[in-house]
């Protein structure tokens, strides 16, 4: 490993990328005026990046409850301010168009960020690694990610709780690009499979896929011939017949029981590898443990065997035990790829994570001794089925005709509708003497039907209720089939709008090799979803809720708002949170709404998108009389980037600010062409509180030629909306309209009161002069 000189930037990165064109200009800092700071109190266990997105400076702190409350201001240039909390981050804002010079400290009381200083730190020089770019952070902190707000480009961030400098010179590569910044590592990843570590020596930045998008330097092989299926851990390894396996594992153990002194490590971790090969694996633990035990501590941390301790472990279900594999060290070794990914399967990390990398190496998996791929390749085959690409389910090819196939057979028939064919298999499974075969077997007839829909969702939901209640009682619940049981099972609830009780079976899972994380993440997803915009469906289709209906939306965001946080940051998850926020707004919560919508705004890339979530956050400030902040709001939404729907909500939230700060005239010319509900009833007020009755009868008039039915009983809001114009026409003395309307409710009934009422207004207007 290298650092990168400046004659290496000069040249390209690694001396095979370019930096990027982008003028540092914007992030020199040149102006100098009086010292001024703000502190971010905080302990020191929080991290912090900070970098400028335009022309504003933006801290972003890897912890919850920062509040303004809690941030000193001093006199300076950091009035102009802004900060919104995520589920797992806080992003403060400071608008600076004039790009004053700044630095960030560390102290006890926590971070300061100061303006009249650059920094005083030679900042971070990447590492460029094999398949890897490392930045040595002395204390990373954690990974955050949103879009950038300037651009709307998704960004990878690690924070540092430590003073570090940040990155002082930006630079590219395939896929990626790394900022300039004060603080932690900022990179714009171009790439969707880009990951950031973290490692004992930092921030690691690689790819989910090494040998497709490289990051860093030249990937390194340590075996002489992978098309051989020579690899780091079993070099030299060749298929052959179980009988030979058991030959070899035999003499490797007495070769190595025989020995003594200080080759009876190597030899111990040679019996592993053999003991594996034959797929052996209580004796392939007890070798190791033996090795291990055996104190020649350059023989046990060799790569080759602390891989080999790793796979040990997790082909024998140890996956705490299997964690070296998922190290960092092991990044840009193209021969490590598969280990790595398998353990990520199995540990239940993120589908797109590991399924490519697996997909690229079936061959060498099919490579392998048949009882060391069986041990191996069934797992894979499964996952790609179930949640790979139509590429990656190609690469698998033909699997072996054997029992323990059966289960990814019956997968791919599923997969590709052949509902008969993938039935026959799953029937045979459930006929298995074994139990744990039997039992994922009943599970796949019902997920099978379930998939094709050749049955109804209540009768999905008992089938697998019995199946459950039927293994609870015989005492045989494996792991895996009682995952996709319970995943399955919360699908057919949530049809059945169920909704508790399917997100209760989704806090039954946890991920791993049946549900990666990104899946569960999916089901979370697609459930709250459902419950929220079921629920703004029935707002917006409702004139007046029920006390019935507002406590079921609130039951809906009691359960979506326990749950929101299992959901990654992002665009979809910002679309959720606009429904979340709309149901608060219908429950008068609308502080709470106002800072969901501005969690919005903030994980949305688009501008367009960016202003719908302004357009939210402006209405609520209204609502709570924060007409400058309001004002705002609406004042940074570009007009360029407005459909017309949004274009017309902006002029109708500006008259609505016109109107809470006295300037009826200016609201009434806003309003002038708005002919929606909401326009022609607020120009119905404004002409009412100003007396001018003709005109509000003529706004009010069409809005109850809308919204008032030609026959039927009226709701309690089309009564008040007659009983409104009736008051207009009368303070209008406009016996045309009251004669038309009082047509036009004959032989409807709004109450005896109410017709009384409207009786007493219809004759006296015949009488009385026109209001003023």
């Amino acid at each position: 490993m290298s650092s990168i000189s400046d004659a290496a930037v000069a040249q390209g990165v690694d001396g095979l990328h370019k930096l990027p064109p982008v003028a540092v200009m914007q992030e020199t800092l040149t102006q100098k005026p009086n010292d001024s700071f703000i502190l971010i109190p905080c302990d020191d266990q929080t991290g912090l990046a900070a970098f400028w997105s335009g022309d504003d400076f933006i801290i972003v702190a890897d912890r919850i409850g920062l509040s303004l409350d809690g941030i000193r201001k001093i006199s300076g240039p950091f009035t102009d301010q802004s900060i919104v909390t995520l589920d797992h981050a806080t992003l403060i804002r400071f608008h600076l168009p004039s790009h004053p010079e700044l630095s960030i400290r560390r102290d006890s009381r926590g971070w300061q960020l100061v303006a009249g200083h650059a920094s005083s730190k030679s900042g971070l020089m990447p590492v460029v690694r094999p398949g890897a770019l490392e930045f040595p952070l002395a204390q990373p902190g954690h990974v955050v990610s949103f879009p950038d707000p300037a651009t709307g480009a998704r960004l990878l961030l690690m924070t540092s709780k430590a003073a570090s400098g940040g990155v002082t010179v930006p630079f590219s590569g395939p896929g990626y690009r790394v900022r300039a910044s004060l603080e932690g590592v900022v990179v714009i990843a171009d790439a969707d499979c880009l990951i950031f570590s973290l490692s004992h020596a930092g921030g690691v930045l690689s790819s989910a896929q090494s040998t497709r998008l490289p990051v860093g330097g030249a990937l390194v092989f340590h075996a002489n011939n992978t098309a051989q299926n020579q690899d780091l851990i079993f070099q030299g390894l060749q298929n052959t017949t179980p009988q030979n396996l058991k030959n070899r594992q035999k003499e490797a153990v007495d070769k190595a029981g025989q020995s003594s002194g200080q080759e009876k490590p190597s030899l111990l971790f040679d019996a592993v590898r053999a003991a594996l090969a034959a797929g052996d694996l209580p004796a392939a633990q007890e070798l190791l443990s033996q090795a291990q035990k055996s104190g020649a501590e350059a023989v046990i941390n060799s790569p080759q065997n602390l891989a080999l301790s790793g796979v040990v472990a997790l082909l024998s279900g140890k996956i705490k035990d299997a964690e070296i594999l998922a190290d960092t060290r092991w990044i840009g070794m193209p021969d490590m790829t598969l280990w790595r990914a398998f353990y990520g399967l199995q540990a239940g990390k993120k589908s797109w994570e590991t399924l490519p990398d697996l997909a690229d190496n079936i061959s060498k998996i099919k490579q392998y001794p048949d009882t060391l791929r069986d041990l191996i390749l069934p797992s894979v085959a499964a996952a790609i089925i179930r949640y790979g690409t139509n590429g990656e389910v190609k690469q698998l090819g033909n699997l072996p005709d054997t029992p323990v196939y059966a289960l990814a057979r019956g997968l791919i028939l599923m997969r590709e509708k052949k509902g008969d064919a993938a039935r026959v298999i799953f029937d045979q499974m459930a006929s298995s003497s074994s139990g744990g075969v039997a039992s994922v077997g009943h599970v796949m007839q019902i997920r099978l039907r379930q998939v094709l829909g050749h049955a109804y969702p209540d009768e999905i939901v008992q089938d697998y209720i019995s199946l459950q209640k039927d293994e609870d009682e015989a005492g045989i619940a494996p792991a895996s089939s009682r995952q996709i049981l319970y995943l399955g099972l919360s699908s057919a609830l949530m049809q059945l709008r169920q909704y508790r009780s399917a997100m209760m079976m989704l806090s039954f899972l946890l991920p791993g090799p049946e549900i990666p994380q990104d899946i569960l993440e999916q089901a979370y997803r697609e459930l709250i979803r459902k419950m929220i915009f079921e629920k703004l469906d029935l707002i917006k289709h409702t004139t007046k809720l029920t006390s019935a209906q507002k406590n079921q939306i609130s039951d809906t965001v009691a359960l979506s708002g326990q749950n929101l946080p299992f959901l990654t940051d992002g665009p979809e998850k910002a679309e959720i949170l606009m429904g979340y926020g709309q149901l608060l707004m219908a429950l008068d919560n609308v502080s709470r709404a106002q800072h969901i919508f501005s969690q919005a705004m903030v994980l949305f890339p688009a501008p367009e998108q960016r202003s719908q979530a302004k357009e939210l956050m402006a209405r609520a400030a209204l609502l709570q009389g924060m007409t400058d902040e309001a004002g705002q709001l609406l004042e940074s939404m570009p007009a360029q980037f407005l459909s017309p729907a949004l274009a017309a909500r902006k002029t109708y939230d500006l008259a609505l600010l016109a109107k809470k700060k006295g300037k009826a005239d200016q609201a009434l010319a806003l309003l002038a062409h708005d002919e929606t509900d909401e326009g022609l009833d607020l120009r119905g007020q404004l002409y009412e509180a100003s007396y001018q009755w003709p005109d509000a009868v003529l706004v009010i008039g069409r809005l109850a030629t809308r919204k008032l039915p030609q026959s039927g009983a009226l709701t309690d809001a089309q009564q008040s909306l007659a009983a409104r114009l009736t008051a207009d026409a009368v303070s209008a003395h406009d016996t045309d309209t009251l004669q038309r309307l009082k047509n036009f409710l004959s032989g409807r009934t709004m109450g005896h009161e109410a017709d009384l009422l409207l009786e007493r207004q219809f004759k006296g207007a015949m009488i009385r002069p026109p209001s003023h």
